[in-house]
């Protein structure tokens, strides 16, 4: 639901939004793990099957008033509640001669209560060559977890509560007239909670060897980041960026008793410095070029299973698009993209890069015809190393379907009319984004 009223004064109004979403999810999971000898004579056979239910209630309310100061100056401040209730329930069996024995090592059933409480206040201000920007957001937030007991293990429970002041800052100064030269300034510190789903501690066979394990220890994360830009001609963007994060979230890979435990954990410190360029140019009526490069310097520090972790890399990133236009609606579309190795906490991302091509002709002014190419040269592909393992090293790679040739027609029927946009409530956007598809 959602409200919005406008003042007789000019620029002046007030917004309200109330949102109550409910996520319900099941699976069902049967695994069965075969051991053959050497004259394929069956050594062993395990079967466990699994439940698991998963129910998730966000509610919220968000409220926005805006304020004109006189003709350059406005005052907006407002406030927000969210209130998020999860029930996850998860029961596995051993099979043993068709008889269904409880597995209580990986049966288990987690309630997790969150609320937060936030209040902001936001002040703009135009001059003729300078647009100011800044606010000051807090937040606190009270956290309930509460493990149920089963068989073999008692109730137990947990409360945390934290706050925090998250203020920003943003600066536009215009050089001359004719904005050909511009330099922004921004500045922000921010708070990245988990997702709803890492906080459940359950147990979840990937197979017989390899476990995923949630961590409703999890702290949310806290960064800081200063970027300062020059705009040449409203085309050309480049930039230097310093970043600090704390306790960001990271799978982490974890060997105990020859199993491996795949389970999200905090990574003490990520420092990062960014170099960037963005380009937009139009060359001519019929061909246009897009560009985007960057190159991240990160030191990475943490506190590990088997000691501290410290990675330091180099990581670089490029993407660049050409499109033509020619005559009789014919369009043709040329992108790539490259990167480089990256160092990500424990994980050692390979490089990898992909080439697409799209050919595109407007047949009338209702129907279409395209035909498009992904990864035409099959090296999108995620593959890497996992370190600080115990007395263990371990690569991946995985070979998805990322090479593709699509042919669409498209027709369009019935009448174009055009209707007033209705309003888009976004009063639980935070909330939804930390909800795993």
């Amino acid at each position: 639901m959602n409200l919005r009223h406008k003042f007789k004064k000019k620029g002046s109004n007030f917004g309200l939004d109330i949102d109550h979403i409910i996520y319900e999810t099941g699976n069902n999971q049967n695994f069965e793990d075969v051991t053959y000898g050497d004259q394929q004579n069956l050594l062993a056979q395990d079967l466990l099957i699994g439940t698991l239910n998963s129910k998730l209630q966000i509610s919220s309310a968000k409220a926005d008033y805006t304020n004109p100061l006189g003709a350059s100056t406005i005052l907006s401040f407002g406030g927000k509640g969210s209130f998020t209730k999860t029930d996850n329930s998860a029961e596995y069996f051993s099979i043993v001669a068709m008889d269904s024995i409880p597995d209580y090592g990986k049966t288990n059933q987690f309630l997790y209560d969150e609320n937060i409480i936030a209040a902001y206040v936001n002040l703009n201000k135009e001059y003729k060559k300078l647009s100011l920007q800044a606010g000051l957001r807090y937040e606190r937030t009270i956290s309930n977890g509460h493990q149920l007991g089963i068989a073999t293990k008692p109730d137990s429970t947990f409360k945390r509560k934290y706050d925090g002041l998250f203020p920003t800052f943003f600066a536009l100064y215009k050089i001359d007239s004719l904005l050909k030269h511009q330099i922004r300034l921004n500045y922000g510190r921010r708070i990245d909670r988990p997702y709803f789903q890492d906080l459940n501690p359950f147990i979840t066979p990937l197979n017989k060897y390899t476990f995923y394990v949630g961590n409703p220890l999890l702290l949310p994360s806290f960064s800081k980041k200063v970027e300062l830009s020059y705009i040449l001609n409203g085309n050309t963007t480049a930039t230097i960026g310093y970043s600090h994060s704390k306790d960001q979230v990271n799978e982490t890979i974890e060997i105990e008793n020859e199993i491996y435990y795949s389970r999200p954990g905090n990574i003490g410190s990520t420092k990062l410095i960014n170099f960037s360029v963005d380009g937009n140019y139009d060359i001519s009526d019929w061909f246009r070029f897009q560009f985007f490069g960057s190159m991240d310097f990160v030191n990475i520090r943490s506190n590990f299973y088997d000691g501290p972790l410290e990675h330091k890399g180099i990581n670089g990133y490029l993407q660049a698009l050409f499109s033509f236009e020619f005559g009789n609606n014919w369009n043709i579309q040329l992108d790539g993209n490259y990167r480089s190795k990256v160092t990500n906490a424990q994980f050692l991302y390979s490089s990898k890069g992909a080439l697409n091509i799209g050919v595109s002709k407007k047949l009338s002014e209702r129907s279409f015809l395209s035909l498009t190419g992904s990864d035409l040269l099959y090296t999108n592909i995620n593959q890497g190393e996992i370190r600080n393992l115990d007395q263990s090293e371990a690569r991946y790679k995985n070979l998805g379907d990322t090479r593709r040739v699509l042919l669409t027609f498209r027709l369009n029927l019935g009448k174009e009319f055009n209707s007033k946009p209705r309003h888009q409530s976004n009063g639980a956007e935070d909330e939804i984004n930390r909800v795993k598809n």
